[in-house]
């Protein structure tokens, strides 16, 4: 077609345009791969540094590392960076991303293809509208990529989670939309005479026309708010949709179709990959001679159930699978694993199971949740225990697909910190009880080496009730941790200043007469300064909790007066002298107690909501100078938010350029994003 608007150039910068029209895919790849080798980079060199500033991690007779010269610069500019992208701009928020870092990223690689979209034309709209074109095109098979589960290889080579790769795979398909409107756009005012769809050898640009509509209902079908309330209708609308605007644009232009081609060929092999690991992981790996996995679901709280699923297939802490249960609802759905896959009681000289007990604790929603929560209704009405048993129900056929996500090698610090919200704690969990038996292990004489001397778990919760998701792991990770190794802060956010009775044992749901109830006042109830607590305990047995202000006080009654507390509770303590009169919470472990011991395990528990900024001051002051500090968090984004300030806050660059490495906070902040 013939440009009506086309200046006149000479023979050589014709050859030029030619030329660089021709390469422009070429160009992109290049950089791309350029840009993600950095970041590689940039990931290697930070797990390098962290392992290198490990006091612990090859001998368990510690010895500290004298940090000079280039190691301490470039520790320094890892906290810089950190201090900078751990805080959420309302930039970030409004963008959609998950933290700063994820926004520099975007912005690093909209400066690269742009550049490369609208240089080598001399200005010519028409050159440029062809570059767009070039580049939309060979974005198809890397979006592909980024929306595969199986992207493990650029997940560990970048040290991307899961919910980052996503948020690219969005932008990146984003840009694609506004790379299609600038070739139209371009297109159209250099041919404004010779625009006709309708004529016969004018039809591709009508099958343009259509890809760019298939290609807008995927964009603006993703948005958030469409996303998450119609999560099943947005996963096969997403693929319908992008299935015709490829058969579109084949079509508009049959020279890309290697592009297209290329893009098939990874979808299939996702799928491929991902069939043959859910086949072989749930049909041909038995947990037990001639046995396949087997799961069962159960109501734990007013709108919570747990699955457990027996399952031949191994993972780490903080990895999350798809469930998937075929006779309830078509397709998988994404659930963070809140077990670790040995367990709390496995030591090291001991063989690895043959199956594990992956557990789910999930928050009922609509779709695959609620037709789970109905199921273990109905199973537990026709059961003897009646409708409000929390007795597990079988569920057939279950597949777990997974795990994904990647390792974040917790053990390697020396304080770790947990922060979670609701049913975020599976998260931390699972990481919380990896920590307690590698502590274990190594109090009990193991030669396997852990950094890891203290964790701090804390958890917010609205009910007291859904205490009892996890009460079970709970108690297993306090009577198992070391002495002075956990400490548990679980905040009962509903509870406001009011005094409430909270069962935490297991005694009384196993038919005991007598339980163990721990009364829990607010922290506005004891107006006690630390300053003042710390001469008055100083006395006191390191292998207790010392209570301080906002730390709670386990009251031990029986049964029969459970209903009388309740309604008339015990004025708040106002007075030093009554600290004396609360038993303290014991931390030292008993390897030979029996499971009895075990179910009697006080759950410590605040009302209130954590004071985000001093427990992670506690903690970063509870570390060694030279010692390293690692967060998690995940939960709502307000408690995420205000995690990563918090952490941000602390960390002081010029601090850690002169050796005090517990100022460079590791973050981890799980959100996802499907």
């Amino acid at each position: 077609m013939r440009a009506t608007h086309a200046p006149t150039y000479t023979d050589e910068q014709l050859a030029y345009l030619d030329w660089y029209n021709s390469h422009v895919q070429a160009f992109f790849y290049a950089g791309l791969f350029s840009y993600v080798l950095l970041l590689g980079l940039a990931n290697f060199l930070s797990r390098l540094l962290s392992a290198a500033f490990v006091r612990r991690f090859h001998t368990l007779h510690p010895s500290p590392i004298d940090q000079k010269g280039l190691v301490r610069l470039f520790s320094a500019c890892v906290a810089s960076w950190r201090k900078c992208t751990y805080r959420r701009s309302q930039l970030v928020v409004w963008v959609g991303l998950g933290s700063a870092a994820q926004l520099f990223v975007l912005l690093g690689y909209l400066a690269m293809t742009f550049s490369i979209a609208f240089s080598g034309a001399y200005g010519y709209p028409d050159y440029q509208a062809h570059h767009c074109a070039r580049l939309a095109y060979a974005h198809v098979p890397i979006l592909v990529g980024l929306a595969s589960r199986e992207a493990g290889v650029l997940a560990w080579l970048t040290g991307f989670s899961p919910s980052t790769l996503l948020n690219m795979h969005r932008w990146m398909a984003r840009t694609v939309f506004f790379l299609v409107c600038c070739h139209i756009g371009g297109r159209v005012y250099t041919n404004v005479p010779t625009v006709n769809p309708s004529l016969p050898h004018m039809r591709y640009q009508a099958w343009g026309i259509a890809g760019l509509i298939f290609w807008s209902i995927m964009v603006f079908g993703s948005i958030r708010p469409i996303r998450r309330r119609f999560y099943k209708s947005f996963i096969f609308t997403h693929i319908f949709a992008f299935a015709l605007s490829i058969i579109c644009l084949s079509f508009h232009r049959p020279q890309v179709a290697p592009y297209l081609a290329a893009a098939a060929v990874v979808y299939i092999l996702d799928r491929l990959v991902r069939f043959g690991s859910l086949v072989y992981f749930n049909l041909f790996r038995a947990v037990a001679l001639g046995q396949g996995p087997t799961a069962t679901v159960a109501v734990v709280g007013k709108d919570v159930i747990k699955v457990q699923v027996s399952t031949g297939l191994a993972w780490k802490p903080g990895k999350h699978v798809y469930l998937h249960a075929p006779l309830l609802e078509a397709g998988g759905h994404p659930f963070s694993i809140a077990s670790s896959y040995l367990p709390v009681s496995h030591l090291d000289s001991d063989p690895k199971p043959r199956a594990g007990v992956l557990a789910l604790v999930i928050r009922v929603h609509s779709g695959l949740t609620a037709k789970l929560y109905q199921h273990a209704l109905r199973g537990q009405e026709n059961g003897a225990d009646g409708e409000n048993s929390s007795t597990p129900v079988p569920i057939w056929p279950v597949f777990v697909e997974g795990p994904y996500g990647h390792d974040l090698l917790l053990h390697r610090y020396e304080s770790v910190l947990l922060i979670t919200g609701g049913t975020g704690v599976t998260f931390a969990l699972s990481c919380l009880l990896d920590l307690v038996r590698r502590a274990r292990n190594r109090h009990l004489g193991g030669t396997k080496p852990l950094v890891t001397s203290r964790v701090t778990f804390v958890w917010s919760v609205r009910n007291s009730g859904d205490v009892n998701c996890i009460a079970q792991e709970l108690r297993e990770a306090i009577h198992y941790a070391p002495p002075g190794f956990l400490d548990v802060q679980i905040y009962i956010t509903s509870a406001g200043r009011n005094l409430e009775v909270v069962d935490t044992t297991a005694s009384s749901r196993s038919g005991s007469s007598s339980s163990m109830l721990k009364r829990v006042p607010t922290s506005a109830t004891l107006s006690i300064e630390k300053e003042v607590l710390r001469p008055h305990i100083s006395n006191r047995s390191t292998e207790t909790l010392i209570p301080r202000y906002d730390q709670p006080h386990a009251i031990t009654f029986s049964r029969s007066i459970y209903d009388d507390l309740a309604r008339s509770p015990p004025p708040a303590p106002t007075s030093i002298d009554f600290l004396d009169q609360v038993p303290l919470l014991s931390h030292t472990t008993n390897t030979s107690t029996t499971s009895t011991s075990l179910d009697s395990v006080v759950i410590p528990l605040h009302t209130g909501r954590p004071r985000i900024r001093d427990i992670v001051a506690d903690v970063v002051a509870q570390t060694p100078r030279a010692g390293s500090v690692a967060v998690g968090t995940c939960g709502p984004v307000a408690l995420t938010d205000e995690v990563g300030a918090a952490c941000s806050d602390r960390i002081d660059p010029g601090k850690v350029s002169r050796g005090e490495h517990r100022l460079n906070i590791m973050l981890h902040s799980e959100v996802f994003g499907w």
